[in-house]
């Protein structure tokens, strides 16, 4: 969850420092502190979908790369050792794992995106305004 975390509070701090003309804009105008946190809690759902689906596609793409180049070697080493056929893959799709991977994922996002989204809702609006 750390090594989520922080990235992810490196990116929504700037993402909040760049916008906060429109985040005062936003509270100035009569919007909750709940309507700015959906909308940058919905950026960071956004990065945890897309980096997921990335990761899930680049891994599969990896592994069946690995598998195809080199499964028949350990198919064939193991096979010395074992007196039963080995069929060796290193393309495996488990859901509970990707769930559960999914799960932290999302976690270090809520985790990295907290402290910078309350440190953007102290700020006051006017000033945040005036200071851009």
């Amino acid at each position: 969850l750390v090594l989520m975390a922080i990235p992810m509070a490196a990116t929504m701090s700037k993402l909040l420092v760049d916008s906060q003309r429109e985040t005062g804009v936003f509270r100035a105008i009569g919007a909750r502190n709940r309507n700015v946190v959906s909308i940058y809690g919905f950026y960071a759902l956004q990065m945890v979908v897309a980096s997921f689906v990335l990761a899930l596609i680049l891994g599969e793409l990896i592994c069946a790369w690995l598998t195809s180049r080199y499964a028949d070697d350990l198919e064939l080493a193991a096979a010395d050792y074992a007196s039963t056929v080995v069929n060796v893959s290193f393309v495996q799709f488990n859901v509970v794992q990707m769930a559960t991977i999914f799960g932290g994922l999302l976690a270090g996002a809520l985790l990295g995106v907290t402290i910078p989204l309350l440190r953007a809702l102290r700020r006051d609006p006017i000033k945040a305004l005036r200071d851009e």
